[in-house]
C-alpha cells in the first residue's frame, strides 16, 4: 500500500508542477513583446487573424491552453497505467485494468487532437471571414 500511495503522490506532484513548467517564460528583456496579452497572438501563431489582441486571439489561446493541459493529463494517465501494468506481476485483473486505462487514454488523445484540429479550423475560418 505504501508504494501505491507514493506513486499517487508522485503523479499528483507532477500534475501540480507541470503548468508552471509549461508557462515558464524568460526574463522581460528576452521577451520582445513586453508584458500583457500581446503575446497571445504569437503563442497562437499567425493564422490570418489580426495582429492586435482581440476576442478571437484570446479564445484561440484559451482553447490551446485547455487542450494542452488535457494532453498533459492524458499523457500522465497513460504513463501511470503503463507503470501499473509493469508492476502488476501475475495479477491478470490489474493487467486488464491497466490495458483498459491505456486504451481509454489513447482514445482520449485521439478525441483531443480532433478537437484541436476542429477548433483551429473554426477559429481560422471565423478570423478570415471577419478580417
Amino acid at each position: 500500500m505504501k508504494i501505491k500511495e507514493t506513486i499517487n503522490y508522485f503523479f499528483l506532484t507532477i500534475l501540480l508542477l507541470a503548468p508552471g513548467l509549461v508557462f515558464a517564460e524568460g526574463a522581460p528583456e528576452e521577451n520582445p513583446l513586453g508584458q500583457g496579452l500581446d503575446k497571445v497572438s504569437v503563442a497562437y501563431g499567425n493564422s490570418g487573424l489580426t495582429g492586435q489582441t482581440g476576442f478571437f486571439e484570446i479564445v484561440s489561446f484559451t482553447i490551446n491552453v485547455i487542450i494542452g493541459l488535457i494532453g498533459v493529463l492524458l499523457f500522465l494517465l497513460i504513463i501511470k497505467a503503463g507503470f501499473e501494468w509493469m508492476t502488476a506481476g501475475d495479477d491478470s485483473k490489474k493487467i486488464d485494468e491497466a490495458k483498459e486505462t491505456i486504451k481509454k487514454g489513447v482514445i482520449g488523445v485521439i478525441i483531443m487532437l480532433s478537437a484541436y484540429i476542429i477548433a483551429t479550423f473554426v477559429i481560422q475560418s471565423i478570423g478570415q471571414v471577419t478580417k
